[in-house]
């Protein structure tokens, strides 16, 4: 059976996960919303109906990666160049990947440094750009008396982690 002391700190759990459930939708739909309407490497301010800058919504640009695309043509091609990088399971050494993969992003080219020959199946791949939304440093005060004024009215019906701590 559960005690008063067990049960306050439950409550505030399950309406905080209720508020976290609900800011993810809203999240996740304002995201849907803005994002197609920024380009990769571009940023739009985010202000408050009384036009606050609170921060920026930006889009990085897409990144490069070097991807393994065809492991055995990798396979046959360190077989031949490099045979001391296969293993006994007839698999290249994921270390010698790792290198040929780093050598890939250095030169935009999947280039084997020690001969200058391009090492196939591997080849740069372009990803997808990152979202990312960044709230100014100087609001996130504001951010937290919006908040304390949210439970100050009642609305949570539950004393704050530091009104507990101020009351031990």
């Amino acid at each position: 059976m559960s005690t008063a002391e067990e049960k306050l700190p439950s409550g505030r759990m399950l309406v905080t996960k209720g508020f976290q459930d609900q800011v993810a939708a809203a999240y996740k739909d304002t995201r849907d919303r803005i994002e197609p309407l920024i380009d990769a490497d571009d940023a739009i301010p985010g202000v408050l109906p009384d036009g606050t800058r609170i921060g920026t919504t930006k889009r990085s640009k897409a990144p490069r990666k070097p991807t393994v695309t065809d492991m055995a043509a990798v396979l046959a091609w360190v077989k031949e160049h490099r045979p001391e990088e296969v293993q006994v399971s007839e698999s290249v050494t994921p270390a010698f990947i790792s290198y040929l993969l780093e050598q890939t992003k250095k030169h935009g080219a999947p280039v084997y440094e020690a001969t200058g020959e391009i090492v196939p199946g591997i080849e740069m791949r372009t990803g997808n750009p990152s979202f990312l939304p960044q709230v100014d440093d100087d609001l996130v005060p504001l951010i937290k008396a919006r908040l304390a004024e949210f439970v100050s009215k009642g609305y949570l019906a539950l004393p704050s982690v530091d009104q507990d701590e101020a009351a031990s």
